[in-house]
């Protein structure tokens, strides 16, 4: 892989070449020296040193491979494979090692959209550059393989650098553009939260078995792939070819490179702690743990009546549990991430694509803890707060909203911290009161407010009323609670008790994230 001085040299030798070639007819002037503009006329329409000077200081290969192949114009000749085969050769990965995974698009009919790894025999090298195509289920009833995304890892700004690659007219060659605003739309923070856009993210909606929407072959078989995979396409002649023999890669390999990804961004994250103190910066470290910015969605398998337990409780939860506890506990939810319904013949439907904490999220949690930002307690005394909902709580988000709009008008004094790790415990303490006002704390330490749901109406007059002691509880009786929840569960009307939380985080879903799969027989009325 090529440093920035390598791209620079790239880009300036790419423009020097633009520069000095002409059309037309036009001729190079006499004089003409090395890297000067040597023509008349049309040459003056050339817009070569916009583009490459946009590929500028990007410390990742897809950007050597632009300022090597590009035109000075941005325009690129060649489809999909094209681009695979230059970038795969800038990260110095076998050709054998692009894979292909593909997603049905619920809101498109199932067709599918493939998504394109190299380097996939390691999912940390692989997690560094995503290719994803834009599916046409039009005319073309296939893939359209001069249309695509990228996104790829720049290691020196801890960030996904973003392209998107597709003809402005048909027959023509393919135009880049870099960082379109259309990518952030779909990948980065919601426009809703205090502190929205930063962070973009690749997206795997359905991130654990069973995958419902994800092929998984060939490494397990798919649970309703087939079945849902939009006629005609599994013969078209590009997502064949994209797809065939060794080229195509399972949702469970996809996952262990999602997880990667995540890490990468997670830890572009965490690592503002290291910055000096800001209110922006300590704000964007604390919202992923009070609001959702991302979500993941959960699927039961059918033939065990398995799903995940986060679900129905936070995984975050048993972490710090175990963070402060050590593995002394006796419940079961605390070391195992899956959880059984009755058999379906009890009653109900199948639990499929149910929104579940972002992994980019509980991640955050787990960081910030390992980083000695802050400690499992806290972590843990918030996800104790209105702990039934382990996503999309209006209770947990709204504090974090109220606060940030409190800062905004009225800025605090940073002046006696020096990085952000210095002032992000002082400004979760900040956060985690009512109105600004009153602490949310419990009367000693090793206890927690313990706040099943916020939104019931007794709860939300005695917490404004400062009755926390109703509230107060010891982890081992948390513990105890969240088991007890779980078994409650396990009987033949479980999954008709999760109907109406269903619908909740579901519509929430699809009002705040563009990429939300459609959810079966979800109810937004």
């Amino acid at each position: 892989m090529m440093n920035r001085s390598n791209i620079s040299s790239i880009v300036s030798c790419a423009l020097a070449f633009a520069l000095s070639a002409c059309s037309g007819g036009d001729e190079p002037a006499a004089n003409a020296q090395p890297g000067e503009e040597t023509c008349t006329g049309k040459c003056d329409s050339v817009e070569g040193s916009a583009f490459f000077a946009s590929l500028e200081g990007r410390d990742e290969p897809v950007a050597d491979f632009l300022g090597l192949n590009a035109g000075a114009d941005g325009t690129l000749e060649g489809d999909y494979q094209t681009i695979l085969d230059g970038v795969a050769e800038q990260y110095g990965c076998d050709p054998e090692t692009i894979k292909t995974f593909v997603i049905l698009l619920s809101n498109r009919n199932h067709f599918p959209r493939n998504i394109v790894t190299i380097c996939s025999d390691s999912p940390s090298r692989a997690s560094r550059f995503f290719l994803s195509t834009q599916s046409d289920e039009g005319e073309l009833g296939d893939i359209d393989g001069r249309n695509v995304k990228i996104a790829a890892w720049d290691s020196d700004a801890d960030k996904y650098n973003l392209y998107e690659i597709k003809p402005e007219y048909e027959g023509g060659p393919m135009v880049v553009s870099v960082e379109p605003d259309k990518c952030v739309t779909c990948h980065a923070t919601p426009s809703t939260l205090a502190v929205p856009g930063e962070v973009f993210a690749p997206i795997m909606n359905e991130l654990t078995n069973p995958w419902t929407l994800w092929s998984a072959e060939p490494d397990f078989r798919s649970h309703r792939f087939d079945e849902f995979l939009a006629d005609g396409v599994k013969d078209a002649p590009v997502y064949s070819s994209m797809t065939e023999g060794d080229k195509l890669g399972s949702a469970s390999q996809l996952e262990t490179i999602m997880r990667s990804a995540f890490d990468r961004v997670a830890k572009g994250r965490i690592d503002l702690r290291r910055e000096p103190a800001s209110l922006t910066s300590s704000l964007r470290m604390l919202q992923p743990l009070f609001c959702d910015e991302s979500v993941n969605y959960a699927s039961e398998n059918h033939s065990t009546n398995q799903v995940q337990s986060n679900i129905l409780v936070d995984s975050s939860i048993s972490s710090m549990l175990l963070e402060l506890g050590g593995y002394t506990w006796e419940e079961d939810f605390i070391y195992e991430d899956r959880f059984r319904f009755a058999d379906l013949s009890a009653g109900g439907e199948y639990i499929e694509v149910m929104p579940v904490r972002g992994d980019l999220s509980v991640s955050m949690d787990k960081r910030l803890v390992s980083r000695r930002v802050l400690d499992a307690e806290s972590v843990l005394r918030l996800r104790a707060l209105d702990w039934h909902k382990p996503v999309f709580s209006e209770f947990r988000c709204g504090l974090f909203q109220a606060a940030a709009e409190r800062m905004k008008l009225s800025p605090p004094d940073l002046s006696e911290y020096e990085t952000n790790a210095d002032y992000v415990p002082v400004l979760f303490e900040e956060i985690m009161t009512l109105d600004g006002q009153t602490p949310l704390l419990p009367s000693e330490p090793g206890r927690l407010l313990v706040v099943p749901d916020a939104s019931a109406p007794e709860v939300r007059e005695a917490l404004a009323a400062g009755a926390f002691g109703e509230f107060e509880r010891g982890y081992d009786l948390f513990a105890l609670d969240v088991e007890a929840y779980l078994e409650s569960f396990k009987g033949g009307d479980g999954r008709q008790l999760l109907e109406a939380e269903r619908n909740r985080r579901g519509c929430a879903a699809r009002a705040t994230f563009p990429s939300a799969p459609q959810m079966p027989n979800l109810s937004c009325d």
